[in-house]
């Protein structure tokens, strides 16, 4: 299985969240990134982020406001992989 579990780490806050949450990750290595919020059936509901990250921390704010209640996944992928959380969203 590819991951990037080797090469990034994650963290998702508060969660459960309300109207925004904050993604935090480190990189141990560059790499293009691309960020995705999907639903719990898998959709796209929203691209956060694409473009080219270095070695570092970083930490975003995700606007949730216009999403319903329920389960979400936040996808950091790259070529190394991919990397998941969950995200339980109420309102």
């Amino acid at each position: 299985v590819n991951t990037l579990a080797n090469y990034a780490e994650m963290e998702v806050y508060p969660n459960p969240a309300t109207d925004f949450t904050k993604l935090s990750y480190t990189l141990h290595q560059n790499m293009d990134l691309r960020i995705i919020l999907y639903n719990a059936s898998g959709q796209k509901v929203k691209e956060i982020l694409n473009k080219k990250h270095f070695v570092g921390s970083y930490t975003m704010d995700i606007e949730l406001s216009t999403l319903s209640s329920g389960i979400y996944f936040i996808e950091i992928q790259s070529a190394n992989g991919k990397l998941s959380k969950q995200l339980i969203l109420r309102k």
